[in-house]
């Protein structure tokens, strides 16, 4: 004995059309909540070959954009080089300054001696640039400077 599968057809005038309901995570794709299609037959065996092979398409084709869905983000992207000319506005001593506006709030003078330690050895290093301009060079730069003070 077969397994029964869903035919998704009736007849309608003779012939047999193809009736499918849009599932709720691809509405968005379609403009009504069914898809309906005439198999432009009157012979029930084709109608039932012919709306199961438009089924696995639809369902292959759900699929796919289930797991491009899925998987959006975990391919690698090409890297989009920042424009080094352009920064982004701010420097490191603001932003040293903002940091201790969001953050330092009652944590007293052992944070706020820290933090700018931390800073000042860094722009001794490495100067005071726009966070833009900053590149891996500088870090390198501020890691053999640190090991150098030791």
């Amino acid at each position: 004995m077969g397994v029964n599968q869903p035919s998704y057809i009736f007849l309608r005038k003779n012939t047999y059309y193809f009736s499918r309901r849009v599932p709720p995570d691809m509405k968005e794709l379609y403009s009504g909540s069914r898809i309906v299609k005439s198999l432009r037959t009157r012979s029930r065996r084709v109608a039932l070959r012919g709306s199961h092979q438009i089924n696995f398409h639809l369902e292959n084709h759900w699929s796919s954009i289930r797991v491009e869905r899925i998987t959006c983000g975990l391919a690698s992207k090409p890297v989009v080089q920042a424009d080094s000319m352009a920064g982004c506005g701010f420097d490191m001593l603001e932003t040293r300054d903002h940091y201790m506006t969001l953050k330092g709030k009652g944590k007293g003078h052992v944070f706020e001696r820290t933090v700018d330690r931390n800073v000042d050895y860094f722009v001794t290093a490495v100067g005071n640039k726009d966070l833009g301009n900053y590149s891996s060079t500088d870090g390198a730069r501020f890691r053999d400077f640190l090991i150098a003070k030791g």
